[in-house]
């Protein structure tokens, strides 16, 4: 009896511990992309529930507008911010944002007159706004917590 107890439950423990590590390896890898969870994103002045805001340990941010097919980079330490057109090698997980490239590497253009169109970026203490290649105004507003 004791055998078949064990037995039932090897192969479950097994492929639980197998999972648990590969899940703790891809949210460790400098590919992987955290999920803000106190940040607001309003575009046109409405708070839009379906767009995210990920991270990176590289200190760059990434934003997925809902409604808009286009992924924008901000970098805080630079003070700037890109386009990204094609993000379709990503893997969305609960929390997280799983890329092919890594964060210094994501096809983006630097928003700029030169390259792109001019994002007209605002940055403040608690928000920064832009405007999108939809020509909407963008505000990503975050809380202390």
């Amino acid at each position: 009896m004791n055998w078949l107890i064990r037995k039932r439950w090897t192969i479950p423990l097994l492929v639980g511990c197998v999972a648990v590590i590969i899940v703790l390896a891809a949210t460790r890898s400098s590919h992987c992309w955290a999920k803000r969870r106190n940040v607001t994103v309003a575009r046109n002045g409405k708070i839009t529930s379906g767009s995210s805001v990920y991270y990176s340990s590289a200190d760059i941010w990434l934003i997925q507008v809902e409604g808009d097919e286009n992924w924008y980079t901000y970098y805080p330490g630079e003070s700037g911010m890109g386009v990204c057109h094609d993000l379709r090698q990503h893997l969305v997980l609960p929390g997280y944002l799983l890329l092919k490239d890594e964060p210094r590497n994501i096809n983006c253009i630097w928003f700029s007159p030169v390259k792109t169109e001019d994002p007209h970026l605002q940055i403040e203490r608690e928000f920064f706004e832009f405007t999108s290649l939809k020509n909407e105004r963008v505000r990503v507003l975050w809380s202390a917590s």
